[in-house]
């Protein structure tokens, strides 16, 4: 039988080959500031505002692309997302003031 460009081929070690495995460490308040500046700085209002629920939130970013506004405002969000409805009005009072 003969070689088909579809068959895998051995080309070299593995992509994570080195790297640190599991959980990231924290960020560091001065790294979250940085990061609110240049987000603050390219006028990014959106991405300002679902960076600040995520940090409030503690939210994966997975869970955070779900969250629609109304969302937030209605209480809708269930348990399995770690938002509590007092976190949920704090975070909808920042994503609005961002917007406004």
């Amino acid at each position: 039988m003969g070689h088909s460009d579809f068959d895998p081929i051995d080309t070299g070690p593995a992509w994570n080959v080195g790297r640190k495995l599991g959980a990231k460490r924290p960020l560091k308040p001065k790294e979250i500031w940085a990061v609110r500046f240049m987000l603050d700085h390219d006028r990014r209002t959106r991405d300002r505002a679902l960076f600040d629920l995520a940090i409030d939130s503690k939210l994966r970013g997975c869970d955070l692309v779900k969250i629609k506004i109304g969302d937030l405002g209605s209480g809708l969000i269930d348990q399995s997302q770690k938002m509590t409805v007092a976190a949920m009005q704090m975070a909808d009072m920042k994503v609005w003031a961002h917007l406004s």
